[in-house]
C-alpha cells in the first residue's frame, strides 16, 4: 500500500483491514473503547453504502512512526443520503485518536478526509472541542437545526446517577456520599413532578425486537413526504447500522400506530460511561408520519424514561433537541447540561448544494446520522 505523506518521524497512509490490531492497542491505550475486530469491520464490509461504491473506498488513515508503529487512525465510513430525490454519498470520520506525541500530526488524517472525490457530504456528528476546532479549519459548517451543544437529561435511579458523578469528582466514599445526596434529589423532582406527567393517547406503542418490512413501508412514505436531507432508513441499513446494539439487547424500539400501521418510531441506544459505572440511554432517532408528531414524541419520550427507571438506568439524555420538539420536552422538566463543542458538523464541496443547506428547513438531523450510535 502506497505511503500517501511523510513528515520526519511520521509518515501517513491509507488503513487496511489488516491494521486492526495496531489501531485497537492505540484507541486502548488513548482511553477508547476499541471494538473486537469483527463489529469493527462490520463498519464497512457490510455496509450497504460500502457495497454501493464497490467496495472502492479507504476505511481511514493512520499514522506510523519511524519503527512501523500505528501511532495515529482516523476512520471512513460511507453512509447513504437523500435528499429531494437525489441520493447522496456522505462520510462519517470514526475515531479520530493519535497519541500525545504526535498531536502535532493529527490535522494529516483530517486533510485526506476532509479531500476526498466522488464524495458529497462530509459529517462530524461526534464533535468534541478539539475536533470542532479543526474541522472549522476547513470550513466546516455548525448544522443550523437543534441544540447541539446542550444536553437535556432525567435522572432515573437516583441513587445510581448520583454515585457515578461523585466518582467523576473523585469524591471520598461515593457509595456513602450518594444515599443523602440522591434521597434529596429524588424528593425535588417529585415536588416539582419532574418526568412524572401522563400522557393519553389513542395510539398504541408497542417495543420491536427487529426492524421489519414495516419500516420500508415506512421509509417510502418519509421520504416521498419530506424535501429535508435524510439519511437512509431501509431494513437493510437499520438492521447494519443496528447489528451489534440488538445483539447486545441495547438497543430500544419503540413504534406507535392504528390497526398493525406504522406511523412514527423512537430509538433509544445505550451509551454508559464504564469508567464511572454510569448506565445511560440516549435518543438515537424520532421520525413520524403523522401531524401529531410534538404529542406522539412526548408519549414515546414517557415511555421511555418509565422503560429506563424499570431497567435500573441511571438517565435517558437528548441532544440536538430541535425547536418543534423542545415544547413537548419542556412538560417534563429536564435537567441541562453544556457540552463543550456543537457536537454535529458538515462540509460539502458542492458550493449549490452548500447554498441550500444553509436553510434549517433543508434539515432533520438526529445522533442516528454519521457515527454517534454506531
Amino acid at each position: 500500500m502506497a505511503y500517501v505523506k511523510s513528515r520526519g518521524a511520521v509518515q501517513a497512509r491509507e488503513a487496511s483491514f489488516a491494521d486492526y490490531d495496531g489501531i485497537a492497542a492505540l484507541e486502548t491505550r488513548n482511553g477508547l473503547l476499541a471494538k473486537p475486530a469483527e463489529e469493527w469491520q462490520h463498519l464497512w464490509l457490510d455496509n450497504p453504502a460500502y457495497r454501493a461504491v464497490g467496495g472502492q473506498w479507504p476505511i481511514g488513515w493512520v499514522l506510523e512512526d519511524q519503527d512501523g508503529k500505528i501511532v495515529g487512525s482516523f476512520g471512513n465510513i460511507p453512509l447513504l443520503f437523500e435528499f429531494r430525490g437525489r441520493p447522496l454519498i456522505a462520510t462519517s470520520g470514526r475515531g479520530w485518536v493519535v497519541d500525545p506525541k504526535y498531536r502535532g500530526y493529527a490535522i494529516l488524517p483530517l486533510n485526506y478526509f476532509l479531500n476526498q472525490k466522488n464524495v458529497d457530504l462530509y459529517l462530524n456528528t461526534t464533535a468534541n472541542a478539539e475536533s470542532s476546532e479543526a474541522f472549522s479549519v476547513f470550513q466546516a459548517s455548525r448544522v443550523p437545526v437543534g441544540k447541539w451543544d446542550e444536553s437535556i437529561f432525567w435522572i432515573t435511579a437516583y441513587r445510581g446517577f448520583v454515585q457515578s458523578c461523585l466518582l467523576m469528582r473523585s469524591t471520598p466514599m461515593p457509595a456513602l456520599a450518594s444515599y443523602p445526596a440522591s434521597v434529596t434529589l429524588s424528593l425535588v423532582d417529585r415536588l416539582i413532578g419532574r418526568n412524572r406527567r401522563k400522557i393519553p393517547s389513542a395510539l398504541n406503542v408497542s417495543v420491536c425486537d427487529t426492524f421489519d418490512k414495516r419500516f420500508d413501508t415506512f421509509w417510502e412514505q418519509l421520504r416521498n413526504s419530506t424535501r429535508r436531507l435524510l439519511s437512509l432508513r431501509t431494513c437493510d441499513v437499520l438492521n447494519w447500522h443496528f447489528k451489534y446494539a440488538l445483539n447486545r439487547k441495547e438497543l430500544l424500539i419503540l413504534t406507535a400506530g392504528r390497526n398493525g400501521s406504522l406511523e412514527a418510531y423512537a430509538m433509544f441506544g445505550r451509551q454508559d460511561n464504564e469508567k464511572f459505572g454510569l448506565k445511560r440511554m440516549r435518543l438515537v432517532d424520532f421520525q413520524c408520519l403523522s401531524e401529531a408528531a410534538p404529542s406522539i414524541f412526548l408519549l414515546m419520550l414517557r415511555w421511555a424514561l418509565q422503560r429506563c427507571a424499570q431497567d435500573g438506568l441511571h438517565m435517558l439524555e437528548m441532544t440536538g433537541i430541535r425547536p418543534d420538539q423542545m415544547a413537548a420536552v419542556e412538560q417534563l422538566s429536564p435537567y441541562r447540561r453544556k457540552l463543550t463543542a456543537w457536537g454535529y458538523l458538515y462540509k460539502t464541496n458542492d458550493p449549490q448544494l452548500a447554498e441550500v443547506l444553509k436553510e434549517p428547513s433543508a434539515w432533520d438531523p438526529t445522533c442516528y446520522d454519521g457515527d454517534a450510535s454506531l
